[in-house]
């Protein structure tokens, strides 16, 4: 099951243009943890990791019904968390 919905990749693809990063330098995984045993009502839950491949910086982030996980990731990219290191001073 699809946990992320197609306007949070569109979020999550507006803050790469925004900052200008590379889409091919992001891999997302996600995963369902909502319990199977629970009564249908509850929401459906998830974690999604987002890794940053030419820096290997790993961020995870929950997902789901009522998640502002888009916004949580703007935030942690303006805040350089993915960031390449910077290059060491002469």
């Amino acid at each position: 099951m699809k946990l992320i919905e197609p306007d949070e990749m569109a979020q999550f693809w507006r803050t790469l243009a925004e900052r200008q990063l590379r889409r091919d330098d992001f891999q997302l995984s996600e995963s369902e943890t909502t319990d199977p045993q629970s009564d249908e009502l509850l929401p459906i839950q998830g974690r999604l990791l987002v890794r940053c491949l030419p820096t290997g910086q790993v961020r995870e982030y929950e997902i789901g019904d009522g998640s502002i996980w888009p916004e949580q990731f703007r935030r942690d990219v303006q805040r350089g968390l993915f960031a390449a290191p910077a290059a060491p001073k002469r």
